[in-house]
């Protein structure tokens, strides 16, 4: 099945989900964890009293420490067994639909398809048989 950016393929009871997005939350984790890295090193020179223009960087630094804690909710995960899904909730968006898989984790995987994609009811009855909407 197509998706936004990638594709889709049930087999044998798990979810192949082949869209980037594995690397594409490694390079911005590490982005983020730098720039938080980065702003506690000038938190920590502005109490010492050796910079004052540090302020920003600090700001920055702790927005990216939040972005980090808010991302760590969604998963990454390229093979899902149907055993770890809790449930499923579908919208639909401008893009197209959106699928938003819960893990049994706490952590969150979503799926984009395409307004003209044709497989999408193949999938909904899936979803509906298994119990998963």
């Amino acid at each position: 099945m197509q998706l936004q950016n990638g594709t889709l393929e049930i087999v044998d009871g798990a979810l192949y989900i082949k869209d980037g997005k594995k690397a594409q939350y490694l390079f911005l984790k590490i982005a983020l964890l730098l720039s938080a890295c980065i702003g506690v090193f000038h938190m920590y020179n502005y109490f010492r009293g050796d910079a004052h223009y540090s302020i920003y960087v600090i700001v920055m630094g702790i927005i990216s420490a939040f972005i980090l804690i808010w991302l760590f909710q969604y998963s990454n995960k390229e093979v899902i067994s149907l055993g770890e899904i809790k449930k499923i909730k579908q919208k639909d968006k401008i893009v197209g639909k959106v699928f938003t898989i819960y893990l049994k984790s706490g952590q969150k995987r979503k799926l984009t398809f395409p307004k003209e994609a044709t497989d999408i009811k193949q999938l909904l009855t899936f979803f509906k048989e298994k119990g998963f909407l």
